[in-house]
């Protein structure tokens, strides 16, 4: 450098530092008188906008608790109005079903005009729901009764019955489980539930209803304000039920994600919330280094016995960023007073600070591009390496610590080798330098396999991008690497899923092709079921052909082609084909146009269905006999009823004869007629009269089959009870123990089942008649998921090695001298009962009475 210059840059340099020192003497007792009176008044107005901020907060707080508190107050009343219903009161007390279903309308319009409850429900004390109305996104629904739950188990039930008589349960603030899992999308919860005793004190049931906690939650946001989370809620363990993040509301519902509660973020905070409510206090304000927290707990002690296990505590928690920018304003101030007073000072120190710009430039533009570098590399979504010529790696980015699991300070220094597998180590090092010497753009390329090395040692498939770069005028390499673990097990799972749908395709025992948009193509693939079908030897002779000619007829091909490309598909068209052997036969084709890589073609499916078509020939043919077969047979049975009709008409005239004869010689001849001949005379009666029933029993027999059924819903108990009231006698009325089952109700033919009830009952009348104390039971229960009837007696019983004769005309399992009767009855009410659809069964020992047990098919609920 000249000596002019060099003396000048000296004396630049003198000035300089002449004058810092000068400015420095001079600001120094400034800036500290200064900065005292600015620490004096911001301490002062921090303390002021804190007071402010905890006294509005506190305000805000009070008003979000008391309509909580309405809201607890509104749940009680609402639980102990609906367990001191007069309705629900009758119908638990009598069991009236007409008042259940009074109540469930009851409940359904308070649930109607109550959307905040999401479930409302009465259990018996055993646990299991009577009744049960869901509110939910399409309106209030009334669960029916095979739907309905044990609850006994559940917590809230246990803890209900553990109430005094007239407490209200409250349970914890939670999600809603649903068979065991968490109901999605999520539903907050809080059940209430009180006991419902009679006028006697006895326990019928409890009444449980489900809250959906939204409304309690809603009532936590700000109105007008972005961020909605400034209001917190936990609960009595500091677990959150709103959170600072949405991530964290509900957290302890799912411990497997591990996520933190209040007191895991805030453990000084939590210990001094619990040590300020153990004082009873209502609101409480805690100011630290994590910034203001304003508390305003929840506990409805006065409601419910249980609310102080169930305490929850309202959070409304100020940073210390935002205490800072509500400061901000009046830091303004004061620090306009203090730049004021400064001024002056400062105009010298930048006419100094001139001389030092150009430096400050550059170093300003140095530190912004060291930023941005720093912003792009951390900003990749690939692994970034700076690389110096030696092969030491100078800098690594966030993505490259997460896949080599080496932090940066490890890597920094290393060489690059130490990502490499050992077996290419040296391989790599001569690459290295051959590179350094010609560097140039190498771009990310999956034909070359490369693996990467872990700090653990295990190994990934890896991409990687060269780029010679030059940095602090050195020249180093930017290496950029991509993880293609995923993208390797994709494919792998893509060629197994193709060649899993490729081995379904050649397996399937229909025919499958694929097809050019021409008329006069060839098949280009098709699987082996379809090359057989067409007559080939293999895929090479089927492409030699035009598809066309496996069509018999030019109209059936017409016809495929013009449809696919009028509609765009064709579905199981018909068609006669013929394959390349000669071979005939009716193929059925479906098929449609796709737009693939290589073009649009159609794809298809053809199916040989000649057997099915001689089938349907066979079928149909063989419905055309049927019907000529049951027109032959509706004619016998109209001549078979004329017969019957006959012979009834033509068999009573004599029968009757014979019975009025008979009787008017014991009248008129006793005196004349020795005993014997009386006695001939009634056996004449007798068998007269036996025959006169045998055929009345026939011809109700075969009315039963030819009647017109009329379906309607049969209240079976009532019509059990007039049955009997009209076939028993006065004593047996008095001496039977007749109990009918409230409530059966069946489907079908009045006068049918009418016909079913007088047999059963009459039977087991019959047949107990001779024990002491007859008993006879009407009922239902359920088997086989179906409910099934049932008349049971005490009775004489029969042996059931005979059962296969029950139900038999004629077939009698007691003889004529120990019980009247013709044989045919049972087989009347078999014959109902199948033209009913149902099914009818006995078991019996002998002098252990008998159980018949019958349905009627579809049953009225």
């Amino acid at each position: 450098m000249p000596l002019n210059q060099q003396v000048k840059s000296n004396s630049s340099r003198f000035q300089y530092n002449f004058y810092l020192h000068n400015l420095i003497r001079m600001l120094l007792p400034a800036c500290i008188l200064v900065s005292v009176m600015f620490y004096i008044s911001y301490t002062r107005e921090k303390e002021i906008i804190i007071k402010q901020t905890q006294a509005e907060q506190q305000y805000q707080l009070g008003l979000v608790a008391q309509r909580i508190h309405s809201v607890l107050r509104s749940l009680h009343a609402d639980v102990r109005f609906l367990a001191r219903s007069s309705v629900l009161q009758r119908w638990l007390n009598k069991a009236d079903p007409t008042y259940k279903s009074i109540f469930t309308n009851e409940l359904s319009a308070f649930a109607y005009t109550h959307p905040q409850y999401a479930q409302l429900r009465v259990l018996g004390p055993d646990g299991m729901e009577l009744i049960r109305v869901d509110h939910n996104s399409t309106g209030v629904e009334v669960v029916s009764d095979s739907d309905l739950q044990n609850k006994y188990q559940r917590y809230y039930f246990q803890d209900t019955l553990q109430l005094e008589d007239d407490e209200v349960y409250l349970s914890s603030f939670d999600l809603n489980v649903e068979h065991g899992q968490i109901e999605i999308p999520y539903n907050p919860t809080l059940r209430l539930a009180t006991k419902i005793w009679n006028p006697q004190g006895e326990l019928k049931g409890v009444v449980i209803v489900n809250f959906s906690g939204n409304h309690i939650l809603t009532l936590l946001e700000h109105p007008g304000v972005v961020d909605k989370r400034v209001n917190w809620m936990v609960n009595a363990t500091g677990e959150y039920l709103r959170g600072p993040k949405p991530n964290l509301d509900w957290a302890f519902m799912f411990p497997e994600k591990g996520l933190r509660t209040f007191h895991d973020d805030f453990p000084s905070e939590w210990r001094w919330l619990v040590s300020a409510q153990q004082d009873e206090s209502q609101s409480v304000f805690y100011q630290a280094d994590d910034g203001l927290f304003v508390v305003e707990s929840i506990h409805s002690t006065e409601l419910f016995s249980n609310a102080e296990t169930h305490a929850w505590y309202l959070i409304k928690y100020t940073s210390p960023a935002a205490i800072r920018t509500l400061l901000h304003e009046r830091v303004l101030a004061l620090t306009g007073i203090g730049i004021a007073i400064l001024t002056a000072f400062f105009t010298l120190y930048l006419l100094l600070v001139r001389y030092d710009k150009r430096i400050q430039s550059v170093q300003l533009q140095r530190e912004r591009r060291d930023k941005e570098f720093r912003h792009f590399i951390e900003s990749a979504p690939d692994a970034i390496i700076i690389v110096s010529e030696s092969g030491e790696i100078m800098v690594v980015n966030k993505q490259a610590e997460n896949w080599f699991q080496y932090t940066a300070d490890e890597l920094v220094g290393l060489s690059v080798e130490v990502l490499v597998p050992h077996r290419f180590r040296h391989q790599h090092v001569d690459l290295r330098r051959g590179y350094t010497n010609k560097p140039s753009v190498r771009a990310m390329a999956s034909s070359t396999e490369l693996t990467a090395l872990r700090k653990n040692g295990t190994e990934f498939p890896v991409e990687i991008s060269l780029s010679p770069v030059s940095l602090d005028e050195k020249q180093v390499v930017h290496v950029a690497i991509r993880d293609i673990s995923e993208r390797k097990h994709l494919q792998k799972q893509r060629k197994q899923v193709e060649a899993r749908f490729q081995d379904l395709v050649n397996s399937l025992l229909i025919g499958v092709f694929q097809l050019p948009v021409n008329k006069s193509a060839a098949l280009i693939e098709a699987n082996p079921y379809c090359i057989e079908l067409l007559g080939c030897n293999g895929i090479s002779q089927i492409r030699e052909r035009a598809f066309k000619d496996f069509f018999r007829f030019t109209g059936d091909w017409e016809n495929f082609y013009e449809t696919l490309a009028k509609e765009g598909w064709v579905d199981r068209l018909q068609a006669v084909m013929v394959s390349a052997k000669g071979d005939q036969f009716i193929a059925s084709i479906t098929a449609t146009m796709r737009e693939r890589d290589s073009g649009t073609l159609i794809e298809g499916l053809v199916e040989d269905i000649t057997q099915e078509k001689e089938q349907e020939e066979k079928i149909r043919s063989l419905n055309i006999s049927l019907r000529k077969r049951s027109l032959a047979l509706e004619a016998s049975n109209k001549e078979l009823e004329a017969f019957s009709y006959s012979v009834s008409h033509d068999l009573r005239a004599p029968l009757r004869a014979m019975d009025g004869f008979s009787e008017a010689l014991l009248r008129d001849y006793s005196n004349s007629l020795d005993d014997k001949a009386r006695d001939r005379l009634q056996r004449i009666r007798k068998a007269a009269q036996r025959m006169a029933n045998l055929i009345n029993d026939l011809l109700n027999l075969a009315k039963v089959s030819r009647i017109e059924m009329t379906y309607q819903e049969v209240d079976l108990s009532q019509l059990a009870i007039d049955v009997f009231n009209e076939i028993s006698d006065i004593r047996q009325l008095a001496q039977v123990h007749y109990k009918v089952q409230p409530g059966m109700k069946a489907k079908g033919d009045p006068g049918l089942i009418r016909t079913v009830l007088e047999n059963l009952i009459g039977n087991a009348l019959k047949f107990s008649a001779n024990k002491d104390k007859p008993d006879i039971q009407i009922g239902e229960t359920e088997h086989d998921g179906a409910t099934v009837f049932f008349v049971k007696d005490n009775g004489v019983g029969f042996d059931m090695r005979y059962y296969d004769k029950l139900f038999d005309t004629f077939q009698r399992l007691h003889s004529e001298s120990e019980f009247v009767g013709t044989g045919v009855g049972l087989a009347s009410v078999q014959r109902i009962i199948t033209r009913h659809g149902g099914s009818i069964w006995a078991n019996s020992e002998p002098e252990q009475g008998a159980c018949f047990y019958f349905t009627f098919g579809e049953q009225v609920a």
